[in-house]
C-alpha cells in the first residue's frame, strides 16, 4: 500500500495528535482526527468569553523548543515573555524574588526578601498579554493543584485571593472553571526523554507528552515520532 492510500485514524486532537496528523498529511497520507470535545487543542486550547481569552491549561512555551519552534507559527502566536522571577505570598505580604542576573535592578530587593537562602536566589494572565482582556479590564488566572471535590471551590479560591490582594478581590467576577484531568503527567527526576516517545501494540500507536516529556515540546515530539514510525516502510 502506498503512502497516499493510507488512512490513519487519530483519536484525540491535542498537540500530539495534531502534530502527528500534520506530519502524515505532509507525507501524503490521509489522517482522520476524532475528538470527543467541541474543539481541538487539548490542554492548550483557548476559549473566548465576553471579550476575554481563557486558556484551558497553564502552559509555558520556551522559545528554545526545537520541534515546537519549527512546527508552530510563533509570529501568529504573538508570544509574550514573563519577567524572570516570582511574587511569593507570605503572611506579611507579597515578596518579589527575581533572577538578578537578568533583572539586576532588583538585586537588593531580592537579596533581602525573607524567602529561601541566598543560594536559592541566585538560582532562581494579567497585564502580560493585554489582548486577553477587554480594554480597561484585567484577567486573573488561578491554578489549583490536585483533585478538588468540594462544590465551593470558587468561594475558597476567592477567599485565598482576598488574603493575597485585599478587599479588591471580592469584587472580581468569576468567568469560568476548567477541571482538567491529567493536566500534567508525573515526571520525577531522572524520568522522561527515554525510549522512542510512543508505544505500539499491534497496529495501534499511543503518543502524548507522558511518553517523552511533560511539556508542549514533549507532546509535539511524541506526535511527530509516531507519524514517522507509521510512515516507515515495513
Amino acid at each position: 500500500m502506498s503512502i497516499s492510500e493510507k488512512t490513519v485514524l487519530i483519536v484525540g486532537g491535542g498537540l500530539a495528535g495534531l502534530a502527528c496528523a500534520i506530519r502524515l498529511h505532509e507525507a501524503g497520507a490521509r489522517p482522520l482526527i476524532f475528538e470527543r470535545s467541541d474543539g481541538v487543542g487539548g490542554r492548550v486550547r483557548t476559549d473566548q468569553l465576553d471579550g476575554f481569552l481563557l486558556d484551558r491549561g497553564f502552559q509555558v512555551f520556551l522559545d528554545a523548543y526545537p520541534e515546537a519552534g519549527d512546527l508552530l507559527d510563533k509570529d501568529k502566536l504573538d508570544l509574550r515573555a514573563f519577567r524572570p522571577g516570582a511574587l511569593i505570598y507570605q503572611t506579611s505580604g507579597m515578596r518579589r524574588v527575581m533572577d538578578v542576573f537578568r533583572e539586576p535592578r532588583h538585586l537588593m530587593e531580592s537579596a533581602l526578601a525573607p524567602v529561601g537562602s541566598f543560594a536559592d536566589k541566585l538560582r532562581v494572565p494579567s497585564d502580560l498579554a493585554p489582548d486577553y482582556a477587554p480594554p480597561g479590564r484585567a484577567l486573573v488566572s488561578v491554578s489549583v493543584l490536585g483533585i478538588v471535590e468540594s462544590g465551593d471551590l470558587e468561594s475558597r479560591v476567592l477567599a485565598e485571593l482576598d488574603a493575597w490582594f485585599g478587599g479588591a478581590a471580592r469584587a472580581w467576577r468569576h468567568l469560568r472553571t476548567y477541571r482538567i484531568e491529567r493536566a500534567l503527567p508525573r515526571q520525577p527526576p531522572g524520568s522522561g526523554f527515554t525510549g522512542p516517545g510512543f508505544r505500539k501494540e499491534a497496529d495501534v500507536y499511543l503518543c502524548g507528552d507522558h511518553l517523552w516529556s511533560a511539556s508542549i515540546e514533549g507532546a509535539i515530539v511524541s506526535g511527530l515520532r509516531t507519524a514517522d514510525a507509521i510512515l516507515k516502510p515495513s
